[in-house]
């Protein structure tokens, strides 16, 4: 459910089909380092950065366990 919105840009699987990064080709902790960064306007993007704002740490963490690649 927390990763529902990624997929209107990021695609169902985290794979793109468009110029926006796939987030299935990052381990989880590049993806969590990105949101992160972009959460505290450290890293900017159109909407990222906004988006980011609107999840706990722990809430990105499950995002990116759910995209990221698992070792």
């Amino acid at each position: 459910m927390l990763a529902l919105p990624c997929t209107g840009c990021h695609g169902s699987e985290g794979k793109s089909q468009q110029a926006i990064p796939s987030l299935n080709v990052m381990s989880r902790e590049q993806l969590y380092h990105a949101m992160r960064l972009f959460k505290n306007d450290q890293r900017h993007a159109t909407l990222m950065n906004r988006i980011a704002k609107g999840y706990n740490d722990g809430e990105l963490r499950l995002i990116a366990d759910y995209f990221g690649i698992k070792p």
